[in-house]
């Protein structure tokens, strides 16, 4: 089996938290954002500026929207349909 890369490992991350964020019906019951840090406690065969790097490219290619409200603290979020 191939391993995946770390665009394919953050989308699954952010897919599975997705999942784990609906109630019975369906409905999305979580925020959806991830900030980088996060993804650090889950994906941890990368550092988290190899992660943000992997985000920004994600990012120009419109497969994720990036929040940076918070100086130093930007949120994540998977555009739908990917």
């Amino acid at each position: 089996m191939a391993k995946n890369t770390l665009r394919q490992e953050i989308i699954a991350e952010m897919r599975r938290y997705e999942l784990q964020s609906r109630d019975i019906s369906g409905r999305h019951i979580g925020f959806g954002d991830y900030y980088t840090w996060w993804f650090r406690h889950y994906i941890p065969c990368c550092t988290t500026a190899q992660i943000r790097r992997e985000l920004i490219k994600m990012e120009r290619e419109g497969l994720v929207t990036a929040f940076r409200d918070v100086i130093n603290s930007t949120r994540w979020r998977l555009v739908e349909g990917q």
